[in-house]
């Protein structure tokens, strides 16, 4: 399926973080009889801007030749990956004008070489190739899901969590000692809005001991403030549950320090 209008209004953000693609109102369904592309309506003036997908993050090839491909996908993508380290401007702030488009066009390389150096360096070759006007150039969307900043240790660790519910016992105790290990080097934003949740959750099911290793290890990571406003609460819930935490089963952390932070 082609969405053919990828941009930050049709994206939305999971209590978690998380990215769902929404605003389908222009997707094609996927290529039919092995044609690698189809005609599609250009923008226009003369139609209302809120029937048509955004002009600031809309692929050339539509504009110029009237076409579209999967690659005019992946070019809206890459225009929104620059938009979030932009300040949540579009390299082409068209105004709604096709001839500013081109002229806007025109200038991308050179408005790219702003924000560049605001990305991580493992995307910045990736993103440019993603928002080249020569399609050739332009990644799968196979290949980009193959990039070296999706195969980071932490992304991996968080993408595993978030299916962690779909995962038997031994995948879990797999994911949950990655997590352990790589817990001290996640931001504390990522930890507290993203992975304490989910394993605040699983303390709540029959896998309890499994998760109570990253748990544990977030309160050891937590300064005094934070374990006050954040995790007491719910470490004074879960002390008190019919069936209460072993916490002799754990023994990556010093219990005593454990101890002492849960009976303050």
């Amino acid at each position: 399926m082609l969405h053919r209008n990828i941009s930050p209004q049709s994206i939305l953000l999971t209590r978690r973080g998380g990215w769902k693609m929404a605003g389908l109102g222009f997707a094609e369904k996927a290529l039919k009889d092995g044609k690698d592309s189809f005609q599609s309506v250009p923008w226009t003036p003369k139609m209302p801007k809120m029937a048509q997908p955004d002009l600031n993050y809309m692929a050339p090839e539509i504009i110029s030749d009237k076409t579209c491909t999967s690659l005019s996908d992946i070019f809206s993508l890459g225009m929104v990956v620059c938009a979030l380290y932009n300040s949540g401007h579009p390299l082409i702030e068209a105004e709604h004008s096709v001839s500013l488009y081109l002229k806007k066009l025109e200038q991308m390389h050179d408005e790219f070489g702003k924000v560049a150096h605001k990305m991580p360096i493992h995307i910045v070759e990736p993103v440019e190739k993603m928002i080249n006007r020569d399609i050739r150039y332009r990644p799968t969307a196979q290949a980009f899901a193959l990039m070296r900043y999706f195969h980071d240790p932490i992304i991996t660790c968080l993408q595993c969590l978030d299916l962690i519910e779909l995962q038997d016992a031994t995948q879990k105790s797999e994911v949950y000692a990655s997590l352990v290990h790589i817990l001290p080097t996640i931001p504390k934003k990522i930890i507290y809005k993203h992975i304490y949740p989910i394993l605040l959750n699983e303390c709540r099911s029959p896998d309890i001991t499994l998760a109570m290793s990253p748990l544990l290890g977030i309160i050891e990571l937590a300064s005094r403030e934070e374990y006050s406003e954040i995790l007491i609460n719910d470490i004074r819930y879960l002390m008190g549950m019919s069936k209460p935490i072993q916490v002799s089963d754990v023994t990556s952390f010093d219990r005593s320090k454990v101890l002492r932070r849960f009976y303050l």
